[in-house]
């Protein structure tokens, strides 16, 4: 809990995103009243109010938020879990804009769950229009955001 302005024995912090809006909770609230917002540094010197009064349905929002967000510096993990033909492959590289050769495609075709490559978010979000909804029965994309300590990328099972 936080004895610090704006958040001063009424909130507490419990997280943050990614664009520096925290996450916190009304202490002591009576019942029914709502518990969790979000403040951050460009708004008003106190928190408002609270806006939700479900911690699911708050993450949920929240969730929401970030993945309408273009995130640039986002990448993700294309890994293929399911028996696809090779021309259907072929339509998802393109699709996809993956790096990968014909020969790597083909080898990988027989071999899932296999990792095909890495794509923007942008490229991810391409699996949530309908016209390219069929990619989702054969990839998942899990997000890699992280590096280890040698600077090479590892892979949040977040698959979608």
């Amino acid at each position: 809990m936080s004895q610090y302005p704006p958040f001063n024995n009424e909130w507490l912090v419990f997280g943050r995103d990614k664009y520096f809006s925290y996450w916190v909770c009304k202490l002591n609230a009576q019942k029914g009243e709502n518990v969790y917002t979000t403040w951050d540094h460009e708004m008003e010197e106190t928190v408002d109010k609270a806006t939700y009064s479900s911690l699911v349905e708050f993450l949920s929002d929240c969730e929401k938020d970030y993945d309408d967000f273009e995130d640039t510096a986002t990448t993700y993990t294309v890994v293929i879990y399911n028996k696809v033909s090779l021309s259907t492959l072929m339509l998802i590289k393109n699709i996809l804009e993956l790096q990968i050769s014909s020969k790597e495609l083909l080898e990988k075709a027989k071999n899932y769950p296999s990792i095909l490559g890495v794509v923007s978010h942008k490229s991810m979000k391409k699996a949530d229009d309908k016209t390219y909804e069929f990619i989702k029965k054969y990839v998942r994309f899990n997000r890699c955001d992280c590096l280890d300590e040698k600077g090479k990328e590892w892979t949040i099972n977040f698959s979608r």
